[in-house]
């Protein structure tokens, strides 16, 4: 038995980055993930995003309930904006889209039932892009 108090959602990084679809879903964008994930640069993060897709079709998962593409406009000054792509995860795509040694890692684990992930997610999930 740990000594560890569970960690409240409320200080959790994880469940404040946590987006509601308009169909209700939970789901979190790649490009906040990435960037709690200290990487400086989306680009950078991409690679881990195609490996984690790769490990969600090799677990038997739909990939598309769990990666969906989007666009969000973002401001590039002078009041401009252009489209970047990103990607709606599932909580199941966070994880696999995040080192283990992170502490999001542990946050996101935390916030699941351990060894249940899987079934969880799967059952838990809504379709990202309904």
């Amino acid at each position: 038995m740990s000594d560890q108090l569970p960690v409240s959602a409320a200080s959790n990084t994880f469940e404040r980055i946590k987006r509601i679809s308009p169909a209700g879903a939970e789901f979190w964008s790649a490009r906040e993930l990435a960037r709690v994930l200290e990487y400086l640069n989306f680009r950078n993060f991409q690679p881990v995003i195609e490996k984690a897709k790769e490990a969600c079709a090799k677990s038997g998962h739909a990939v598309a309930d769990h990666f969906a593409e989007m666009r969000n406009m973002v401001g590039i000054g002078s009041g401009a904006q252009r489209e970047v792509e990103d990607w709606m995860l599932s909580r199941y795509a966070c994880v696999n889209s995040s080192h283990p040694a992170s502490d999001l890692f542990v946050d996101i684990t935390e916030m699941v039932d351990g060894a249940r992930l899987d079934a969880r997610a799967s059952r838990a999930h809504t379709r990202l892009h309904h």
